[in-house]
Parts: C-alpha cells; sequence; structure tokens
C-alpha cells in the first residue's frame, strides 16, 4: 500500500512515516524545500519537493497513492 504523507519531516509525521514503513507500507512525502529529511530518509521511499498549495507537487504526492495522511 502507498501511503503520501505531508508533514513527514515533523515530530508526528515522522512517527508515521517510521511506523508506516516499518509495517511495509510504502511512504511518499511531501516537503518543503528547507525541511530537514536525515532522519525520516530510511522510512520514506519518494520525496516530492513542494507545498500542498502547489498544483504540480500535489500531483506527484497523490500519484499512486492508496492512502492520503494529511499532517501538515
Amino acid at each position: 500500500m502507498n501511503i503520501a504523507l505531508t508533514g513527514a519531516s515533523g515530530f508526528i509525521g515522522s512517527v508515521i512515516a517510521k511506523h508506516a514503513a516499518n509495517h511495509g507500507y510504502s511512504v511518499t512525502a511531501l516537503v518543503r524545500e528547507t525541511s530537514k529529511r536525515e532522519h525520516i530518509e530510511p522510512y520514506v521511499s519518494r520525496f516530492v519537493t513542494g507545498t500542498h498549495n502547489n498544483l504540480e507537487a500535489t500531483e506527484q504526492l497523490l500519484e499512486d497513492a492508496d492512502v492520503v495522511v494529511h499532517n501538515s
């Protein structure tokens, strides 16, 4: 199952990403260009850089998504 996750670089989002990855889910994370990613890199399959206000970034985030977790 593919999860589209916003807010992945924050505390709650990083816990969601870790939990999902540890249970076999594929996580695509929408992150801002200035967001730190090192702490979530092991758990995120694909990063999309941008914001949810950007149509192109949102479309990329939702590609192949089965579930959306909007945490931003």
